[in-house]
C-alpha cells in the first residue's frame, strides 16, 4: 500500500481515483461507477434529499431479482426508477437485472412525489443450464396460462410462478411442489380467497402493508436457492425468513434459511456497533472501531480506502484494482476513515 507525497484537500478524491472514473467509467459495473459519480459530487446515497419522514417507506429490496424489487415496491405504494451505471434507464428485460441498492435504503422513507432509485446490476451468471422442468401434475403442478387455481388450507388461493437461472417459467398452485428442483425466483400472485389467522399475522410480522402481503412469503417458501440461502441478507429479510418458516416450516432446508438469518442479524449488529461498514465516511472510535478490518468477498474490485489523521491529512490509503480479499490496520490514534465502492468487517482489536 502506498502513501501520497501530501494530504489531499478536504472532499478530494486521489488522482488515480479521479483518473478512473473519467476513462473508465463504461466498463464498469453500474455499482461502482453510481458511487463514484456520488462521490465527485459531494453527494453519496442517502444525501441526495430524497429521504424524508414524510413519505412512504421503503421496503428492503437489495440484493432481490428486479422483478421481485418492482413487485414489492408497487404493492407498498412507492413509486420508483431504474438507474443503470450512474444513469437513468429503463430496463425492459428485467429478468436479467438484480438490484444492487436503492436511494433511498430500505427502512427509510421518500419524499412525497420523488421517486426511489432502484441501483441495476447484471443479474448473477450461473454455469449450469436450466434443469428441464418435471411433468405437472393435475393436482399439485401445471405451466403455461391454463392454470386452474386451488384453494389450500391456508385460507388464500394462489399462483406460484419460478425459475431457474433466468430459465422458462413454472407454475405452481402449492409451493412444497416446487420443492423438488432448486427454483431461485419465484413470484407469487393471490387468485381467491381472503388471509387466514395465520396469513394475516405472518404478513404484518413481515412488515407487508398490502392485504394479501403472505404471497412474498409464501414466493420465499417455494424457493430453496438464491441469496437467501447464503447468509447475504439485511436484517429485514432475515426477519422475512423467520416469519415465512412460520407459513413452511417443514422447508427441506430450513436449517439453511435459520443460518442464513442468524449470519444476517448478525451482519447488522456490526454494522450497529461500527463493526461493518460500506460506503462512506467514518469517525475512529466513535462510527468505528480501530483494528483489523477485512474486506468483505472472496474478490475485491474498484475499492478505494483511507486512513486519515485529526487534520484531515492520510496516513495510509490505497486503491484497489482487483485483488483477494485482503485486511488493514485502524490505528486508535487515527481520527478518519472512508470506504468507497467496496466494505470492510472488523475482526479484531
Amino acid at each position: 500500500m502506498k502513501k501520497p507525497d501530501a494530504a489531499l484537500p478536504s472532499g478530494a478524491l486521489p488522482e488515480r481515483l479521479r483518473w478512473s472514473a473519467v476513462h473508465r467509467a463504461k466498463a464498469k459495473p453500474a455499482a461502482l461507477v453510481l458511487i463514484l459519480f456520488f462521490a465527485l459530487t459531494a453527494c453519496g446515497p442517502g444525501n441526495s434529499g430524497a429521504a424524508d419522514t414524510s413519505g412512504r417507506e421503503v421496503p428492503e429490496v437489495a440484493g432481490l431479482p428486479l422483478s421481485e424489487a418492482m413487485e414489492r415496491l408497487e404493492a407498498a405504494g412507492v413509486s420508483f426508477e431504474h438507474v443503470v451505471e450512474g444513469k437513468s434507464k429503463y430496463v425492459k428485460d428485467i429478468g436479467s437485472w438484480k438490484v444492487d441498492a436503492t436511494d433511498p435504503r430500505g427502512g427509510e422513507h421518500v419524499k412525497l412525489g420523488s421517486q426511489v432509485q432502484l441501483i441495476l446490476v447484471p443479474g448473477p451468471k450461473r454455469e449450469s443450464p436450466s434443469p428441464t422442468p418435471s411433468k405437472p401434475t393435475a393436482s399439485s403442478m401445471t405451466s403455461g396460462p391454463s392454470v386452474t387455481p386451488m384453494p389450500t388450507p391456508t385460507g388464500m388461493s394462489y399462483r406460484i410462478s419460478c425459475t431457474v437461472a433466468s430459465g422458462s417459467r413454472t407454475e405452481f398452485t402449492n409451493f412444497r411442489s416446487a420443492w423438488a428442483q432448486p427454483f431461485d425466483m419465484c413470484t407469487a400472485e393471490r387468485t381467491a380467497g381472503n388471509p387466514s389467522p395465520a396469513e394475516k399475522t405472518a404478513s404484518d410480522a413481515s412488515g407487508a402493508t398490502s392485504v394479501d402481503g403472505a404471497k412474498y412469503l409464501y414466493s420465499l417458501c417455494a424457493k430453496t436457492a438464491d441469496h437467501y440461502f447464503t447468509g447475504q441478507v439485511s436484517s429485514a429479510q432475515a426477519k422475512e425468513i423467520s416469519v415465512a418458516l412460520t407459513l413452511c416450516p417443514d422447508h427441506p432446508k430450513r436449517a439453511e434459511l435459520e443460518a442464513s438469518a442468524a449470519a444476517g442479524v448478525a451482519l447488522e449488529s456490526d454494522r450497529a456497533n461500527g463493526k461493518l461498514v460500506y460506503s462512506g465516511k467514518y469517525l475512529v472510535g466513535k462510527s468505528v472501531q480501530p483494528g483489523t478490518w477485512q474486506s468483505q468477498g472472496e474478490k475485491v474490485e474498484d475499492c478505494y480506502w483511507e486512513i486519515s489523521d485529526a487534520q484531515g491529512n492520510i496516513l495510509e490509503n490505497n486503491f484497489i484494482n482487483i485483488a483477494p480479499q485482503f485486511t488493514i490496520y485502524i490505528p486508535a490514534t487515527a481520527s478518519g476513515f472512508t470506504v468507497q465502492g467496496c466494505g470492510f468487517r472488523w475482526i479484531s482489536g
